[in-house]
């Protein structure tokens, strides 16, 4: 059993290194929305971290230096998959991210790295963002 669990877990861990890694390959195809991408995730990441500085909510297990609220792993994970969906319009690409999506945030969760509400905030941001980052492109013709 010890064998299963643990690929759902390196997922977890490592589920917005991987979700990157897809859409960088997916948006090859259209260079402008790539460099969108690469450039909202950074914008994203850097977000969360003034969120958290600005909240200073503790995870549920205390890691030093490091404070929970939003997550993001799921603010991360949440944001590549919004952001590829709104690019492609591919289900295909949505449920396999989703997928991905799901099982970051079980994994953060069940090693008490994030609480509930932690990762809905997350994920909620993540969402917004990547959607926030594709109109504004789509809209203002950025890239």
């Amino acid at each position: 059993m010890e064998t299963i669990m643990r690929e759902p877990y390196q997922i977890g861990e490592y589920g917005p290194h991987l979700l990157v890694a897809m859409n960088t390959y997916k948006l090859l195809e259209t260079r402008s929305s790539l460099f969108a991408f690469l450039g909202g995730f950074i914008i994203n990441i850097l977000f969360n971290q003034v969120l958290k500085q600005w909240i200073k909510q503790e995870r549920p297990i205390p890691i030093k230096d490091s404070y929970g609220m939003p997550s993001l792993h799921a603010q991360s994970v949440s944001f590549a998959t919004v952001y590829l969906y709104c690019v492609t319009g591919s289900n295909f690409y949505l449920l396999l991210e989703g997928a991905f999506s799901l099982i970051t945030l079980y994994q953060r969760w069940k090693t008490r790295k994030h609480t509930p509400e932690q990762l809905a905030v997350g994920s909620v941001i993540g969402s917004i963002m990547g959607y926030g980052i594709y109109k504004s492109t789509q809209t203002y013709n950025i890239i």
